[in-house]
């Protein structure tokens, strides 16, 4: 608390890393959890890993754990790696900037822990050519925002029941403020609007990870929502079709609620 640290971006290493400063100061803290193993940089040389540091981080509004890995050889204070990135939406600006030095192969080693440190996968200059243009077909959040998809409309069939309108309930300061800022972030993104509605449900936040989520409590509405019944295929039809596949691929969309629309 109250240090301050130069971080790189890394789009070459898997896991965030500190470096000799951060090193020196944070070794002590209580959180660090010492392991060991060796990392094979991009110069080919070998550094120790000597810890491990969950630490929450925030960058542009949101908040998120990071796991840092302590490695004192290094001279940079801090390495950014696409764990980071990843969470934070970076992905499209960091393969358009320009190149970074990269960490290399993990090896591991004996953890005093028993906790496994990951190994990381570093790309040719080849792959790096094609993730970037696959990439590069990919619509930016950060550009043009959440977008929604056009393959389906969600819709909510109540028949002619009266509206149903439930009273708030109260809630503390804080959460309060983690409501507003949730509802300012919804607005800005475009999937939620003011309105003036004779129906009325409450929110509740939902914790998840180091951060909250803003929900809808719709059970009283679920009680007299007609339900729409259809066929849907069976899980286990769909898995006995796998093992023949040599690549297996799960596309979903970044806040899928937030992208069905209503009808």
């Amino acid at each position: 608390e109250g240090n301050e640290y130069i971080a790189l971006l890394d789009s070459g290493a898997t896991i965030s890393c500190l470096g000799a400063k951060a090193a020196e100061q944070l070794m002590k803290h209580p959180k660090v959890k010492k392991c060991s193993g060796r990392i094979r940089t991009a110069n080919n040389s070998e550094c120790s890993v000597r810890g491990r540091l969950l630490s929450e981080v925030t960058y542009h509004g949101a908040t998120k754990a990071v796991d840092f890995y302590i490695i004192p050889d290094m001279k940079q204070d801090v390495y950014l790696g696409v764990d980071f990135w990843k969470d934070f939406g970076l992905l499209s600006k960091i393969m358009s900037g320009g190149s970074t030095s990269t960490i290399a192969e993990l090896d591991v080693g004996r953890e005093d822990d028993d906790e496994e440190s990951p190994k990381i996968h570093i790309l040719s200059e080849e792959q790096q050519v094609v993730l970037k243009g696959v990439i590069n077909l990919i619509p930016s959040y950060e550009k043009e925002g959440l977008g929604r998809t056009d393959l389906i409309e969600h819709s909510i069939d109540v028949g002619d029941t009266v509206p149903i309108k439930q009273r708030h309930w109260p809630v503390s300061p804080a959460k309060e403020k983690d409501m507003f800022a949730e509802v300012e972030h919804m607005l800005a993104l475009g999937v939620i609007e003011e309105s003036k509605s004779p129906w009325s449900s409450n929110c509740v936040l939902v914790k998840k990870g180091a951060k909250v989520r803003l929900c809808l409590d719709s059970r009283e509405v679920n009680k007299c929502t007609r339900k729409d019944a259809y066929p849907l295929p069976h899980i286990d039809g769909i898995l006995s079709r796998l093992p023949p596949a040599r690549f297996i691929t799960g596309l979903d969309m970044k806040h899928a609620f937030w992208q069905i629309p209503l009808e």
